[in-house]
Formats: structure tokens, sequence, C-alpha cells
């Protein structure tokens, strides 16, 4: 939201940050001033000192304060700030709150100590308004040395966008009610428990996974009390949250990049750790059992099969000896998982399978209907990524992408998202360089059509398409916080990410064929272990990677870069015959000024 100057200038007048020492000192200094906001009224505070920090909210600040110093969690916090304003109401500090915890939590400077009970996401009055002073706030606490950042690179960052302290939507909230109860009567009767929750791109499971993960460690803390009125309170309840404490719990993630950014944000949030981050190998190895595994992205983990390096496979072997008595028993890794905890939670979703590797669509939909028998299937339905009306993009991209034959498609315009289809490459990668300037966190994707020469060539370019020379991204560890708007990120480095703008290149590797119907290029698809095939699958009929299989994988890696972007989409296909199914695509001249880009590594 942009705020006009007058609007800052409002904001200004009313906002008011006042610091006090965080002793009894403090607290007697706050009982004499004679500010009334300070007494009985809505107010957000902040209490830190040089690494900790925790905030809060009230209508009785100097009570408040007390109750903190009484609380052995808040030792060694030294200051407290308030926040007043005159227009402030409840819903206002519940909201600004949340805000502001979120924002800490994704700036990185101190460690956040309150707890993740859980915050609703609601309307109130004027709510728009108030962002424009909340807005404000952050920046004059950025000013007064309390964030590094400023908003807006804090909301694109990585550790703002997998921070466990979210404001959660109803299906969320309602999905993590039932893990949780459901949990709390399996530990209480000594059962096990299989959870699935199945949501399509951009419905928030990671950001589920991860809050369940925070929830979780929190409640297994002994004398954590949750943060004040939150959603989850009532599981920090006397008799409830005992049965969590001391529970082993482990976030299993099996992709390299994503775990990487998790783990930034696990090194920095109370009560995780890095070394909760896991992958599945960590599980399969462990000598201790785990009481609750939570799966991200558990539609990759891998199936019996040959690993990218030999050394891998051998290593997967040598835990199906160790768990199953047969190093060629064929057992998946999530068979591994399944063994080495009490208590799974996988959240999945088949359609972003994307190599042979991956477990097979009849692995899956065994787990999800044995779960579904149990009452332990659950889904989410809202599209959180997608800025505008999701439902009218999401028909767009079913017709695009439609196995059969399709007229061609008008691009609708839709509400609040930029959808642009380019017949030039260099417009599309000049407006990626604007919305990154204005925005941030803008890139350009491609399929996965082209070799990644500049992996042993470094000065050759990835992707020639007419003049234009582009290269792979050059890094695999959050290239989607810190890399170059003029590289290209592969579905290996963007699945599980969010974007502002994505721009996305299709390529030959998926084609319109003479009866209008979709197929794959195999010839043209450059990922080797996408388009392989799975020798070491004990059923004959799951080794060949069939044409249809190929065809199911790519059109997935598009459906996945194709739904990164928040406020929009560019697509550029004019390297595909798909251009022929978008009104205005289908004669693209390819128009290309030249375009050296820097070096990069898929």
């Amino acid at each position: 939201m942009t705020s006009s100057k007058e609007e800052i200038a409002e904001a200004r007048r009313h906002i008011e940050i006042r610091e006090f020492s965080f002793s009894d000192d403090g607290a007697t200094d706050v009982k004499t001033d004679p500010n009334s906001r300070l007494h009985n009224w809505p107010v957000v505070y902040i209490i830190n000192n040089d690494k900790r920090l925790y905030v809060g909210e009230t209508t009785d600040f100097l009570s408040r304060t007390r109750q903190h110093l009484q609380n052995p969690q808040k030792q060694g916090l030294r200051e407290i700030r308030v926040i007043l304003d005159d227009t402030f109401n409840k819903s206002t500090c519940l909201d600004l709150e949340s805000q502001l915890i979120m924002l800490f939590s994704g700036d990185g400077k101190y460690e956040v100590i309150n707890s993740n009970a859980g915050i609703a996401d609601c309307d109130y009055f004027d709510r728009e308004h108030y962002q424009v002073t909340f807005e404000q706030i952050v920046e004059n606490l950025r000013i007064l040395g309390l964030f590094n950042q400023s908003a807006l690179d804090i909301r694109n960052s990585n550790l703002f966008k997998y921070s466990p302290y979210k404001a959660l939507n109803g299906d969320q909230i309602q999905v993590t009610e039932a893990i949780i109860d459901d949990l709390w009567q399996s530990l209480e009767e000594g059962e096990s428990s299989v959870h699935v929750v199945q949501g399509s791109a951009g419905t928030g499971k990671t950001v589920v996974g991860i809050f369940l993960t925070k929830l979780l460690a929190d409640l297994g803390t002994p004398n954590q009390a949750p943060t004040g009125e939150s959603v989850f309170d009532e599981y920090y309840q006397e008799g409830y949250k005992q049965l969590f404490e001391g529970r082993r719990i482990g976030l299993v993630v099996p992709q390299q990049s994503l775990r990487a950014s998790v783990k930034d944000v696990f090194s920095n949030i109370s009560h995780l750790s890095p070394s909760m981050v896991l992958t599945p190998f960590d599980v399969g190895e462990s000598n201790e059992r785990f009481d609750i595994l939570i799966v991200d992205e558990a539609h990759r983990l891998n199936r019996y099969s040959a690993q990218a390096v030999g050394k891998l496979t051998r290593q997967y072997r040598e835990i199906n000896e160790r768990l199953f008595g047969n190093p060629k028993s064929g057992n998946s890794q999530l068979d591994w998982l399944r063994k080495q905890c009490d208590h799974l939670i996988l959240l999945l979703d088949p359609e972003q399978s994307v190599r042979p590797q991956d477990l097979t669509p009849k692995e899956i939909n065994t787990c999800i209907e044995s779960s579904r028998t149990m009452g332990r299937i659950h889904a989410l339905h809202s599209q959180l990524r997608i800025q505008g009306d999701s439902a009218e993009y999401g028909e767009f991209l079913e017709q695009l992408l439609s196995v059969g034959p399709c007229s061609p498609i008008e691009v609708p315009h839709i509400k609040d998202y930029e959808l642009r289809v380019f017949t030039d490459l260099n417009e599309m990668i000049a407006e990626i360089r604007k919305k990154n300037e204005e925005y941030g966190l803008s890139r350009l994707a491609a399929g996965y059509a082209w070799e990644w020469v500049s992996k042993d060539d470094k000065a050759t370019p990835d992707i020639v398409i007419g003049d234009c020379e582009l290269f792979w991204n050059s890094t695999t560890k959050d290239w989607v916080g810190k890399g170059n708007p003029d590289e290209v990120g592969s579905i290996h480095t963007l699945q599980g990410y969010d974007l502002n703008y994505a721009g996305v290149i299709i390529g030959p590797d998926i084609e319109v064929g003479p009866d209008g119907c979709l197929r794959a290029n195999r010839s043209r698809y450059a990922d080797k272990r996408g388009k392989a095939n799975v020798g070491l699958a004990l059923e004959p009929s799951e080794r060949q990677t069939t044409d249809d299989d190929l065809l199911r994988y790519i059109r997935n890696c598009y459906r996945v870069l194709l739904t990164r972007g928040i406020r929009g989409t560019y697509i550029y296909a004019g390297e595909s015959t798909l251009r022929e199914r978008i009104k205005g695509a289908q004669n693209a001249v390819k128009s290309h000024r030249k375009a050296l880009c820097p070096r990069a590594v898929n």
C-alpha cells in the first residue's frame, strides 16, 4: 500500500514511543508518569536487551510491566518501550502486536521469545488506515535501532516468509486445531498416528508446518505461557500441555535449498534450533526415535531409487538394511519416517511431484486413503499467495496446461493481480528488473529445457533465445532472497518459495502436438534425473519413466513456476508451441536485443 505524504504526517502526529528501564525503578517511573495512556489505555510494548526481545499489548501497562518483572523468562531484559497513540483501541493493538512479532522475527536482529499460541488475522474498523500508522511505527523503531532493515526488506526476506509467527487464516487454524487435538488424544492413549495435510500451491502448507513445529516446541517447554489473547491459549492449560513436554520433534524438508532457508529461520527463534530441521537421511540414520515428525513437501520424498550421487545410493541401502533388514528391501523414505516416529504429519500436494524418484502416485494415494479412513486427512483450500482472484487465475492455468485440445485463451484481467503475456523476452526481462527495483523479490524462472552448461564453463550462457543470453541461478542457497534478477531460477531452486513478480519462460520441453493435445518433448527436457528410468524399483511396471509420466512431471514443474508470484506473473512462451494456446501470442515475433547476464549455477 502506498501512503500519501498527508497520511504519513497524520500518522506521525499521533505516535509517541516512550522508553523506561525494565526494572523496579522503571515501574516506579511509569507509576508516577502523568500520561494517562500509560495507565488505562490500549498500548503495545517491547522489552529487550542486546540479544532477546518480547512484544506484548495491554490496557494496563503498569500492571503488565510488574507481571513481566516477576517472570523468570524475562530476566536479563533491560529496557521497555511503549508505543502510544491516542487513536489506538484493543483490536488495533492486537494487530500491531502480531505484525511487530512477525517483523522482528523476520529482521533477525533479536531472538524473539514470544510463545506461538497463534494470532487470528481479524479485520476491524478502519484497519487500512491503521496500516499507515504501523508502517511509520516500524520506521521509527528502525531509527531507534530496534530494526536492522526496512519493513519492505523484512517482508521480502525468508526469515519473514518462513517465520513461525504468522496470523493463520480459517483453514489453517482449523487444520492446526484438529491435529493438536488428535495428537493430544493419541499421546494420552499411547497410540501412533499419521496425518495428511493436502493443499495446492500457495495454500500455506509450509506455514502450517513451521507454525506447528513452533507451537509443539512451546507446548513441550516447561513454564512456557501464551502471549495473551491468542487462538491456541487453551492448549497451555494444566493437564493438556504436560503431555507434550519433553517430546522429540523434527521438521523434515526434502529440498536442499528450502531446508537451508528454514534452518536460518530456526536459528533465531526461541525453543527452535537448526538441528530440528532434517533430511530424510537424518531421520533414517537416527539412533533415537522421534515422537513427532512434520514433513514439508512430502511429495518430494524419494522412493527406492538411485540417488543424485553414488554415496547417497549406498547410504539409502544402508538405512533400508538397518531399519528393515534388507538393503534392497525397496522401502521408500516415507517408510523410514513411519518406522522412526510415533506421530507423522505429512504436508503434500501430489501435483507438485516433479521427478521419477519422488514417491509414486500409488504410494501417495495409499497414504492419503489410509489417513482418510482414520479421519486424519486435512485440506487447505484458501489461496494465500496470489493477491488477486486466485480462482480466475487458476482457471487460466488449467486451460493453458490442459492435456487435451484447447481453444486459444483470452488472458484475463484479474483485479489486484498483474498477469501479462510477452512476445518479446527482452521486454519481460526489463519489466522484471523494474519490479525488482520497486518491490524487490522479482525473478526470472524457466522450465528445465536448457542444459546447465555454465556448471563447467562459467563464461558460457545456459539459455540462448535469439540473441538473448541468460544464466541459471548462481547459488542453490537462498537464491530467491539474494539472487540476481538477471539470472534464471529452475524448479529445484523455486519450489516452496514466494516471489512478488515471476517472469516465467516456457521452453520447448512442453509442446502442443498436431492433434492439439499437450505432450512432453523428451529430447529438450534437460533434467536428466527428471526423465530417467527408475531401475531399482521392485515393481517392473514402476521402472520406466513413460512419456505420460514425463508430461505429468513437466506440467507440474510449470504449474509450480506459474504460481510463485504474489503480485503478478509474466509469461514468455515464444520458445514453445504452447504459445498457440494464448490469444495474442500465437504468432509471436522473436525480437531480442543483446542481453548478456551474469554467470549462474542451477
